[in-house]
């Protein structure tokens, strides 16, 4: 079968249109692939800045804090306690801290599991129920204390109180029951307290209650979690009023009549207090 001039020359030109139309497309394939690169080159430049700025913010934060610990006349002790063994949350809220908040969040979670907040109109009962919530959690999160602890470092008078940085543990089952935090003891005791070896096991005993804090415009723990972010729109924190310390190879009644613990509805006027832990 010949082909004659005509048919040859439409099908040349129709194999010109097709090659040109793929030269084309092959041309704006390649153009979106490179806007594609400058938009994801963008997006990583923005995600390495953010990161410098978060070191920056971090390394400002460390130097803040150093600087704070001379304002507070910190002396980390000479022998370390190690912090650094697995932390044992107990059931019992009473037991540390930590344990408080862990009960707290998973009561949060309970108490919220039906509840959503997604229209002004839900988050205004959500919010009342929340209150409602905060008051029973902190009337069961409240209680007497016995702690065992070792010390961390403690700081110098400001007023009436010295901040002393420890970790509780279980000696008996050589259990590390906290991350370390800080707490404030009274003048009262500080004679007591200097009298300790805190290279040993010392007791605190006082009160402990949760303080709960409904914040409506916290939805998320955030980058740094400060304060500490229970669930959406709930704070943790919490008090300690310290009423008596001792060693602990010392048998409690040896204590002062004036540093052994008062009832419960009792304890807001004296004593030591500590907030939101450190780690």
């Amino acid at each position: 079968m010949k082909l004659h001039l005509k048919e040859i020359l439409v099908i040349f030109v129709l194999f010109s249109f097709l090659c040109n139309n793929l030269v084309a497309g092959i041309e704006n394939f390649e153009i979106e692939l490179v806007q594609d690169d400058a938009v994801i080159s963008g997006e990583v430049e923005e995600l390495r800045a953010r990161v410098l700025e978060l070191e920056r913010s971090l390394l400002e934060a460390e130097l803040l804090i150093s600087q704070l610990k001379k304002q507070l006349g910190y002396v980390e002790s000479e022998n370390p306690k190690l912090v650094d063994d697995a932390l044992v949350l107990r059931d019992d809220p009473i037991s540390s801290p930590d344990a408080a908040l862990q009960f707290v969040q998973n009561s949060y979670t309970e108490m919220s599991s039906e509840l959503s907040y997604n229209t002004e109109k839900e988050k205004k009962i959500y919010l009342r129920q929340l209150l409602k919530w905060k008051g029973q959690m902190e009337k069961v999160t409240r209680d007497r204390i016995v702690w065992e602890c070792d010390v961390i470092e403690r700081g110098k008078m400001m007023g009436d109180e010295e901040t002393i940085t420890i970790v509780i543990r279980d000696y008996e089952t050589g259990e590390r029951l906290s991350n370390q935090f800080s707490i404030q003891l009274h003048r009262r005791l500080k004679a007591r307290f200097d009298s300790l070896d805190l290279d040993k096991p010392i007791v605190l005993k006082g009160v402990f209650r949760t303080d709960l804090h409904i914040s409506p415009d916290r939805e998320t723990a955030g980058a740094f979690n400060v304060p500490e972010f229970v669930g959406a729109f709930v704070e943790y924190g919490y008090r300690i009023d310290i009423q008596a310390v001792y060693q602990r190879s010392e048998k409690p009644e040896k204590a002062t009549e004036s540093e052994k613990a008062e009832d419960v509805e009792n304890t807001e006027e004296d004593g030591g207090t500590g907030e939101s832990g450190d780690e």
